[in-house]
């Protein structure tokens, strides 16, 4: 009788006669799926298909049915129906509706799908859930709302396998730079180093070493453009114009301070500093500009010779005699050293400073 009313179409009466074999057979419930599947093929709205499945899932959890334990042909047949007509009728409605409706349907799958049957499952609806938030994230950058965009991508990241959270920071990280907000190098650097995503890793690293360049000067930016932009010579040739002028500007600071020695306006603390750090002077400015170092270092006479001359003027001799000895030289070998020693001997002598 039941396929007789099956050949007929006739689901209702061949589902109440399957009903009817609960008290004499163990698999009437599957019987009853494949009836109920039969039926729902015929129907064309997804919403009544969503709710005839529905029905007769709980009627069969009311029926004492654990679905979590059954794996039948049948009732996965009737799950992929589901499923299917759950993604299409999302997809016909708005953006945060739709996202509310799968999730929605994950949540239903999770408490009522068998284990192996929910995984396979679940794996297709977070992939329509995915591409859902990808599509309006770079709808929201389209429209330059950055902050929407990434409230997308993290909705993203919370259901995405490691493939996917890793798109998902790089395009993150691309909203925020659009944004002019900080970024940290690290981040940067960790999300270029992941596999694939060529184009948003290009995207990325040249957004970052414009950022780098704009906020944090050349010299920061350097070391970023040559690991990951080598190839943009615009790029590597700004920072490196940008370290020639810093060099340039470090030069003229370090003639400002030696013609404040010509014209005697230095203290004895500036060119003590200015001797202190002469070294850095030439590091800064010799790496990039030529025939400079040997000039530089020609300077320390002067400089010690100033400090000298100063110590005497302010009588203080303590000082000129410490840089006397720290020069290494023996005061019967230079005349001009003997004389400093000698002019300083005789100031501590006469300030009562000389000892044994």
């Amino acid at each position: 009788m039941i396929e007789k009313y099956c050949s007929t179409n006739d689901f209702d009466n061949s589902y109440r006669l399957c009903l009817g074999l609960k008290p004499f057979s163990n698999d009437w419930f599957d019987k009853c799926a494949e009836i109920k599947l039969l039926a729902v093929s015929q129907i064309k709205n997804d919403g009544s298909k969503i709710k005839e499945i529905r029905t007769f899932f709980n009627t069969l959890e009311s029926d004492g049915i654990n679905l979590k334990t059954v794996h039948t042909e049948n009732i996965c047949c009737l799950w992929d129906d589901l499923s299917c007509a759950q993604i299409q009728l999302a997809h016909t409605l708005p953006y945060a509706e739709c996202v509310v409706a799968l999730n929605d349907f994950i949540s239903y799958v999770e408490t009522h799908c068998e284990k192996t049957k929910s995984n396979g499952t679940l794996k297709g609806v977070k992939t329509e859930l995915a591409a859902l938030h990808k599509k309006e994230g770079y709808k929201y950058e389209q429209e330059s709302k950055y902050l929407e965009a990434t409230n997308v991508y993290d909705a993203l990241y919370g259901i995405a396998d490691t493939r996917t959270k890793s798109w998902c920071k790089i395009r993150s990280l691309i909203c925020l730079i659009k944004q002019n907000k900080n970024v940290d190098e690290d981040d940067v650097r960790k999300s270029l180093s992941y596999v694939g995503f060529a184009k948003e890793k290009k995207d990325l690293s040249y957004r970052y070493g414009i950022w780098l360049i704009k906020h944090c000067g050349a010299k920061t930016a350097s070391r970023f453009v040559n690991d990951f932009l080598s190839n943009e010579n615009e790029l590597v040739d700004f920072c490196h114009n940008s370290y020639i002028k810093e060099a340039e500007k470090t030069l003229a600071d370090l003639n400002r301070k030696i013609s404040r020695l010509k014209t005697r306006e230095a203290s004895l603390e500036e060119a003590q500093n200015l001797a202190d750090n002469l070294s850095s002077y030439d590091h800064q400015i010799s790496t990039y500009l030529p025939d400079v170092h040997d000039k530089i270092e020609s300077l320390r006479r002067l400089i010690t010779s100033y400090i000298l001359s100063k110590c005497f003027e302010e009588e203080n001799y303590e000082l000129a005699m410490k840089l006397l000895n720290e020069s290494g030289k023996n005061w019967y070998e230079d005349n001009i050293f003997f004389r400093n020693v000698a002019i300083v001997c005789l100031g501590m002598a006469e300030t009562d400073k000389i000892n044994r």
